[in-house]
């Protein structure tokens, strides 16, 4: 089995990367928040999803990405939310998520005052769950030239240093 956590930018590259990705029945595919990759048919119907959805710092009611969620649930093996919110006991319920988790569990060290990204908790969530298991970062690029928008709460180069460092494969 092996992870392919998908970003939510999509560019040429992206598309060509996809394409020719081997996806196999028992992979799991890992989306975020507005999950961009859901327009390319091999990750939309792939049976093993899993969909990420992150609490808004800003935005103490929601999560990125919920009014399509809420579309899509039955598409989902698994929908798990990052941090809570005011009202996720009710959204929890609502779109039949699978847990909450609070991303500070799962990412013990980052940059002081800075948050880090969905994909980064996710990552660590699923070597956590998943130890053993290949995981495959496709589009984590996290630079300007690609026509990624930055949030100037994350600190990409902490993220970026932490996969090289780990040897974790990026497909980009």
């Amino acid at each position: 089995m092996t992870i392919y956590l998908l970003s939510n930018l999509i560019n040429k590259k992206a598309e060509e990367v996809i394409y020719n990705l081997n996806i196999k029945n028992e992979d799991i595919i890992v989306v975020f928040n507005h999950a961009a990759p859901m327009q390319y048919k091999k990750i939309h119907d792939h049976k093993k999803k899993f969909l990420f959805l992150r609490k808004g710092e800003y935005n103490q009611y929601g999560y990125h990405g919920d009014k399509k969620a809420l579309q899509d649930k039955h598409k989902y093996e698994k929908i798990i939310l990052i941090n809570r919110s005011l009202k996720s006991e009710k959204f929890f319920k609502k779109i039949d998520a699978t847990e909450i988790i609070n991303g500070k569990t799962f990412v013990t060290t980052y940059t002081k005052n800075k948050i880090p990204t969905s994909g980064f908790i996710s990552f660590m969530y699923m070597k956590n769950k998943f130890p053993e298991t290949k995981i495959n970062l496709i589009n984590f690029t996290c630079s300007s030239s690609t026509g990624q928008r930055k949030y100037k709460n994350h600190d990409y180069s902490f993220e970026q240093n932490f996969y090289k460092q780990h040897k974790v494969i990026m497909l980009s």
